[in-house]
């Protein structure tokens, strides 16, 4: 061997360690970072989804002039029969216009059409999607997710296809829409400031709401927002898409006598597509399954909110909210931001 060139030497059983542990350090300060990023990837998306969903919105208002109906209720649908619900009616706006013309919507009773066109009725639409959460495609009873080491059973609702009684279950949606500031409501509020004497919000069984109506401003009132699957241990019940059960009893597969407003029948399965700031953003999950009705996300810290002018914003969960202890009464911030004419403008916002 030259003089000038050195042996070569293999690392020591010290080294390999002490360079097995820096790689291990640094994957450990990067993982976060690459968590973060992605979770922001995912939010923006979901972001961009409302906004979807906002200019379908304005483009159903151009064509009839009001914003879709909450629910169409169909007078001869039975009680695990489904009602066509807003999502349904916009589908031409989101890309889907051969989908709604095949189901038929608006025409066609929503369970024979759901028994005709099981799959794409079934199948996972993205636009209506959160991609941070993990729920399933469409309700199954058979499906679970596994939080903090804990399994938790599907929840949500099942319809009967027509012909048939097979109890169905329809694609689900992350985002709801606005009905209330206390209890989900299937009529429109005789008092604006008051959500008891029914809903505060756009949305309602077969609502028609002019832009003219939001007397309040559309750029200050809330027209939908999100709900995720399931959190904290619980599940919170992403919304039915297409369809809804309205009935005037509690079927064993649909919704309990906490799914109505004041255990009254007329609101029968109003949270399966609609929500409301009862109880706040993210609620503190108690087991009272009224709280399917909040609206909630798998963003940490909020959720996200499409206004009536197209906008989407993120809304801390610590948003002033008086919750059910106002009685009904608009009197906090996130109540009036549900409201549509409860006369209290909001300057900023």
């Amino acid at each position: 061997m030259s003089k000038g060139r050195r042996a070569l030497r293999a690392f020591t059983l010290v080294e390999l360690l002490v360079v097995i542990a820096i790689i291990g350090v640094l994957v450990a300060l990067l993982l976060p970072a690459v968590q973060q990023a992605r979770e922001s990837a995912r939010r923006s998306q979901c972001q961009n989804n409302l906004k979807q969903i906002g200019v379908a919105l304005h483009n159903y208002i151009q064509a009839h002039g009001t914003l879709p109906p909450g629910h169409i209720l169909d007078p001869i649908a039975g009680d695990d029969e489904g009602h066509w619900v807003w999502t349904a009616f916009i589908l031409p706006y989101v890309d889907k216009a051969q989908l709604y013309d095949r189901l038929n919507v608006g025409n066609a009773q929503a369970s024979t059409a759901l028994g005709l066109n099981t799959e794409e009725m079934q199948a996972r639409y993205n636009t209506f999607r959160c991609p941070s959460d993990d729920g399933p495609n469409a309700f199954d009873s058979g499906y679970s997710v596994t939080i903090n080491g804990t399994s938790i059973s599907a929840i949500g609702y099942t319809f009967d296809a027509n012909p048939g009684s097979d109890n169905t279950g329809v694609s689900l949606t992350n985002y709801v829409a606005a009905n209330n500031n206390a209890y989900v409501r299937a009529y429109k509020a005789s008092d604006p400031n008051d959500g008891v004497s029914g809903a505060t919000g756009v949305f309602y069984e077969n609502s028609a709401t002019k832009l003219r109506d939001v007397s309040d401003g559309i750029s200050k009132t809330v027209f939908a927002g999100e709900r995720y699957y399931s959190g904290g241990g619980n599940n919170l019940m992403l919304a039915a898409m297409m369809l809804a059960i309205r009935g005037n009893s509690s079927p064993g597969n649909g919704p309990t006598a906490q799914d109505k407003s004041g255990n009254s029948a007329s609101n029968q399965g109003m949270t399966s597509y609609a929500g409301t700031s009862h109880w706040g953003i993210n609620p503190p999950l108690t087991g009272n399954t009224s709280q399917n009705m909040a609206f909630s996300s798998s963003h940490p810290g909020g959720a996200h909110f499409l206004f009536g002018d197209g906008r989407v914003a993120f809304l801390n969960e610590a948003i002033d909210n008086h919750f059910y202890t106002g009685g009904g009464t608009v009197d906090s911030l996130f109540e009036r931001l549900m409201s549509a004419s409860d006369g209290q403008i909001i300057d900023q916002f």
